[in-house]
């Protein structure tokens, strides 16, 4: 009768060879089955490290726009503050109201039909007036990188642009001041206008603002500058009611001086300055001052 052969159980598999006789057969014990539980836990796993992704992909969403709030702040205070500079210019300095606007804006308060649906409704007439200082601040905002160069000697020939574009990018290259990225001559009503204003446009406001600040100092020692019966200056570039209060204040100041006999007057912006210490008046004073902006 054959021996009966033993079966070694799964659980308590031999430890020495001996253990084992040479007609038993080994049970080799069986990979364990992934379960439920454990395709639960990748399953989270994988959740996890998306939830992962997209948590670091939201913190760079609000970074961004933390930024771009940081910079319509910077931008809206210094609008703010430049408003509140035009509006400490004087006692007459006008209500900002663009040409256009003010115009049918004024048309619609002789109608008296407008004005009887504003008496009974006055929001008709704050939105209007909104609208209006909307289309102001735009129009600020379009000026505030643009500088303007007066009494810069004109041909009046076609290719005055090309000549302007190339001098003053040759200036501004010699005294290391930001490159202008267009310039145009103003088209003027006056046929016998000296010199049309030449417009000097910047890719930003602060090399707009550097160009002004170093304009006269670098002006003043450059080689090749032209020198014409008025003396060249810069200035910001204005809206039409702001150069009506640039005409009027450059006006007074050079009738004070005048009587005078002295430069003790200067307009900065839109702001007559007392200098310290006066200084003589020059030879082209006299004409500097009828030089008022067309544009």
């Amino acid at each position: 009768m054959p021996p009966k052969r033993s079966i070694i159980p799964a659980t308590s598999p031999p430890t020495r060879s001996s253990d084992v006789d040479s007609d038993s057969t080994l049970i080799v014990q069986p990979q364990k089955k992934r379960g439920k539980r454990d395709f639960e836990l990748s399953d989270v796993i994988s959740k996890f490290a998306f939830l992962e992704i997209t948590v670091k992909k939201m913190r760079c969403t609000i970074e961004e726009l933390q930024l771009l709030v940081e910079t319509q702040q910077c931008e809206m205070d210094a609008q703010r503050k430049e408003i509140d500079l035009l509006k400490m210019s004087g006692a007459s300095f006008p209500p900002l109201s663009s040409s256009s606007s003010g115009s049918m804006s004024a048309s619609r308060r002789q109608c008296s039909l407008y004005s009887n649906i504003v008496s009974k409704d006055p929001m008709v007439n704050k939105v209007s007036d909104r609208l209006a200082l909307a289309s102001d601040l735009m129009e600020i905002e379009k000026k505030s990188v643009v500088a303007v160069v007066e009494n810069l000697l004109d041909s009046k020939e076609d290719n005055q642009e090309l000549q302007d574009k190339y001098f003053l990018e040759n200036f501004c290259s010699i005294n290391d001041l930001p490159t202008p990225v267009r310039i145009h001559r103003v088209p003027c009503k006056f046929e016998n206008v000296l010199a049309r204003p030449t417009k000097v446009h910047f890719s930003s406001r602060a090399d707009r603002d550097t160009f002004l600040r170093s304009f006269s100092s670098k002006w003043r020692t450059h080689p090749n500058r032209p020198i014409g019966p008025r003396p060249v200056r810069a200035r910001r570039d204005m809206t039409r009611e702001e150069l009506n209060v640039l005409r009027t204040v450059r006006k007074e100041a050079y009738e004070a001086n005048a009587k005078l006999g002295i430069v003790k007057y200067v307009v900065q912006d839109l702001k007559i300055v007392e200098l310290q210490s006066p200084r003589p008046i020059p030879r082209a004073a006299e004409a500097s001052a009828l030089s008022l902006p067309t544009a």
